[in-house]
């Protein structure tokens, strides 16, 4: 027999029969403060939301569990939130091991929308103490400031933290966010590099904001912002991909507040197969990241200002690698690519820049180490079209210089493009972002599959370490039989074979140079789990 609701509300309590037709363990169908503990849930039960109008839904203390999240759905209908007045739309509060999802009705691609927030509010947040959360098929509109925002800003409680806190798995996927007066998604703290200045009984302190590890953006629409399309921070093995951004910047409320993606402070991690067009300042940009970034398979065009933008901040470690291949950017309002990182070992290989608002495919600062190979440039769209260097889509035609003409590059992972065609078709790798294939309807865009971070089954910490990390499996009835951790690169740097089966590992990290390190686990059951950690 499944639970009716027995929620108690800030302002009044009061019961709804569930709707056997969504599957619902709990249903809610007014605005109100929910609070978890008081709702009688079990891990991986369904709290449906009624359809109807809401001017605001607010959860706090929300906690599922690893592999049972609570999952909220619409249920008979679509679900409206929004008001003038009041704050943000929908919030969680202190909450772990939840899934917001739109797809409780099939008329519906997405089941949960956002209309309407006041200033400075924004249409879903995710904070305080929260972590491992997925939000899915929910469309976000007409905000006060960001469409998406996920973070807790630190205070003065060290709880708050970066090394005392962390977020983990958190997955934005198959969302529509548009018109927005901020950004469109907002995710991670902007001042991982040089922390926030805070007055602590008196006293002046810098602290510094959490991590996100495992963060997944994909499969995202993100039209019409009034600033960034999509930033995202403090996210140190990130996976942003399969996302379009269109008309970003359009209204910032701040100058440089106006870029179509935004890679700021405390990032390491992949950037590929995005759509980057109509973007009133740069279109992609990393600023201050904290370890190796691989941008690949992008089609970045009308641009205002540079196409791919990076360069360092106070705090920037040292000696990462910065690898940009295999991207388009046609019809910049200044350069292709600027790289300012002179900390960093940067490589350009097979991208193709047409028509910079400069006549430059690349500029830099002196003293930026960078390696070019296999990089095209064309001096005008037009002329690109007629020439038969590619179609209107960005697509290289047979004959074309990009054609064959790249470098090898899949030892960086890079394996198929911005379609989803497997690279290489032909003799070689092509230049920028699409291979030719001459087969019949190989052209669909960008492909939409995504892959999905799962539960995370073996966690590492300290990340950033220095002298130690500690790997340990969250399945109880699993144990370790043998670690080995790779370069980022894939090269194999040492194995751990422990003298008994265990359930945490500890790895000597002091000889390890600075950098990002992949790790794979064996189990007593023969499973291999992988995982990332940063050496400081």
């Amino acid at each position: 027999m499944r639970v009716i609701l027995t929620a108690i509300l800030v302002v009044t309590s009061f019961y709804h029969t569930f709707a056997q037709s969504c599957d619902c363990d709990i249903t809610i169908s007014k605005a109100a403060m929910y609070d978890g503990k008081a709702l009688g849930y079990k891990p991986g039960q369904t709290i449906c939301i009624a359809a109807g109008n809401y001017p605001y839904l607010y959860f706090k203390n929300i906690v599922g569990s690893s592999g049972k999240p609570i999952k909220f759905i619409n249920c008979d209908g679509r679900v409206t939130v929004g008001t003038s007045s009041g704050t943000n739309g929908i919030q969680f509060y202190d909450s772990k091991f939840v899934k917001l999802t739109g797809s409780g009705d099939s008329d519906y691609k997405y089941g949960i929308r956002l209309t309407k927030t006041p200033s400075g509010a924004s249409g879903i947040n995710v904070t305080g103490f929260s972590s491992d959360f997925e939000i899915e098929r929910v469309e976000v509109s007409g905000t006060g400031f960001a469409g998406i925002m996920i973070k807790m800003d630190p205070t003065c409680n060290p709880a708050t933290w970066r090394g005392n806190f962390s977020m983990y798995n958190i997955k934005v996927h198959d969302n529509y966010v548009h018109d927005t007066y901020g950004e469109g998604m907002y995710i991670g703290n902007s001042f991982w590099n040089s922390g926030i200045t805070k007055n602590c009984d008196g006293e002046s302190k810098v602290v510094y904001p959490h991590n996100i590890y495992g963060l997944a953006i994909y499969n995202n629409l993100v039209e019409r912002t009034g600033a960034e399309g999509i930033q995202y921070g403090c996210a140190p093995d990130y996976r942003v991909y399969n996302n379009v951004v269109n008309y970003a910047g359009i209204s910032p409320f701040a100058t440089y507040q106006n870029n179509g993606i935004q890679a700021s402070g405390g990032v390491a991690g992949r950037l590929y197969n995005n759509i980057v067009k109509n973007v009133s300042g740069n279109g992609i940009i990393i600023l201050g990241h904290s370890g190796t970034n691989l941008i690949y398979n992008n089609l970045v065009t009308d641009i205002g200002g540079i196409g791919v933008f990076c360069d360092n901040r106070a705090g920037t470690p040292a000696g990462n690698s910065i690898i940009f291949t295999n991207n388009t950017i046609a019809n910049t309002g200044k350069e292709g690519f600027a790289l300012y990182n002179k900390l960093d070992r940067s490589t350009l290989a097979n991208n193709a820049v047409i028509q910079s608002g400069v006549g430059k495919l690349l500029n830099t600062l002196p003293g930026v180490q960078v390696t070019q190979s296999a990089n095209y440039y064309g001096a005008s769209v037009s002329s690109a079209l007629s020439d038969g260097v590619f179609d209107s889509s960005f697509n290289p035609l047979s004959g074309s210089p990009l054609v064959d003409k790249g470098i090898t590059n899949n030892y960086w992972g890079v394996r198929t493009d911005l379609n989803g065609k497997g690279r290489p078709k032909g003799k070689g790798i092509d230049i920028g972002a699409y291979e030719f294939d001459p087969s019949p309807g190989a052209r669909l865009g960008a492909e939409f599959s995504g892959i999905e971070v799962g539960v995370r089954q073996v966690l590492s910490f300290p990340s950033p370490c220095i002298n130690e990390v500690f790997l340990q499996l969250t399945n109880s009835e699993l144990a370790i039989s043998e670690a080995t951790i790779y370069t980022v690169d894939g090269k194999p740097v040492t194995t751990i074979k422990p003298a008994t089966t265990t359930s945490e590992l500890r790895v000597e990290t002091a000889s390890l140079p600075t950098g990002l390190y992949v790790f794979k686990v064996v189990t007593s059951e023969l499973n291999v789990l992988e995982g990332r950690f940063i050496k400081q």
